[in-house]
């Protein structure tokens, strides 16, 4: 008897370390180590250090766009969620892995019952009163529940590259629409500057006309390229402010609460050097948005592998400890202990 209940014991052990599918096995681009353009990087060019490029818009030195950034990393609608879509994923991996463990609750209760042998005295009800623990747990022979672990350590990852990609999609978009926003200022300011020179010259044309000295055909160009000049103004102003609500909807706040800040005319930001990667294999690795489909590729294998899992028969115990009396004042004495267990085959 002793040799078959280790022969079963043993022969649960060996099923419960198998896992069925497939394993996933991460597969690495096939790139170039090197640039084909150049041995060796041009002037002005120098390798792009981790730190450097988590913060890569400090190198523009704008003292604006660096408070428009931690703004829009505090208060961007799409980093928040995308930093709910983490805790959502870290809740789910919390849960799936402690489907590996036994479940145990606290059981109590009194019930009102029938006399179970109805043949003696079937007008005699009794009561039931009971306190203890209820524990279940199933057994993951084959690998079910790993392999949803696996799949749920990979979307947890998942999601954290999630959040990086939106970080460098907000950073490159708030950088980009503050760039337009000082380059169409600028645009305004010259084109509100030419416009006073073109109106000088057009006064100075009708009057050299009025002398006799130019001609008609003078003051019309001039007043043309004066009444040109004039109607980019609003256009170029309708641009500015679409600029300026874009980059308060990146950051995250209502419309208008940049109006002041931002109202004076800078220079369009320029970064003092360029950097570069390493190489076309370390662009690939920095690539968020390829990191994201790679853990949603091992997170489909591993799925694969628990779905094969369902097809085999599951194991589960639970069982029972506590107090169980039908006497409320005898319920904490030493006979009222009671425990039971049993298993489940499906």
């Amino acid at each position: 008897a002793m040799r078959h209940k280790t022969g079963w014991l043993l022969l649960l052990g060996g099923l419960a370390g198998c896992t069925m599918g497939p394993d996933y096995r991460k597969v690495e681009p096939a790139v170039p180590n090197h640039w084909q353009a150049a041995q060796e990087p041009e002037a002005g060019l120098k390798p792009a250090s981790p730190e450097d490029l988590k913060n890569w818009w400090k190198s523009f030195g704008d003292a604006h766009l660096n408070h428009l950034m931690d703004q829009a990393l505090a208060g961007n609608l799409d980093i928040k969620i995308a930093l709910a879509r983490i805790d959502q994923a870290r809740a789910q991996r919390r849960g799936t892995r402690a489907e590996l463990f036994p479940t145990v609750n606290v059981r109590t209760g009194a019930q009102r019952q029938d006399n179970p042998f109805p043949g003696f005295a079937p007008d005699i009800k009794f009561n039931l009163f009971e306190l203890g623990f209820d524990t279940i747990w199933e057994i993951d022979l084959f690998g079910s529940q790993r392999r949803r672990l696996e799949a749920t350590t990979a979307d947890l990852e998942g999601a954290g590259e999630q959040y990086h990609q939106s970080l460098v999609t907000l950073t490159a978009e708030l950088a980009r629409s503050y760039v337009d926003y000082r380059s169409l200022q600028n645009q305004l300011r010259i084109t509100r500057s030419n416009l006073k020179s073109q109106q000088q010259t057009l006064k100075l044309t009708e009057r050299l006309n009025a002398e006799g000295v130019g001609t008609r055909h003078d003051v019309v160009r001039a007043r043309a390229q004066t009444e040109t000049t004039d109607a980019q103004i609003p256009v170029l102003e309708a641009r500015l402010v679409a600029a300026l609500r874009q980059l308060e909807v990146l950051v995250g706040r209502q419309p208008g609460t940049l109006d002041a800040k931002l109202n004076s005319t800078e220079a369009v930001p320029a970064a003092p050097g360029r950097e570069i990667l390493a190489s076309p294999a370390e662009m690939i690795r920095r690539r968020p948005d390829l990191r994201v489909a790679e853990r949603r590729l091992a997170a489909a294998t591993a799925m694969q592998g628990a779905a094969i899992a369902e097809l085999f028969p599951k194991i589960s115990l639970s069982a029972f400890i506590g107090l169980r009396n039908t006497d409320i004042e005898s319920l904490f004495k030493s006979a009222a202990f009671s425990y039971g267990a049993a298993a489940n085959l499906l």
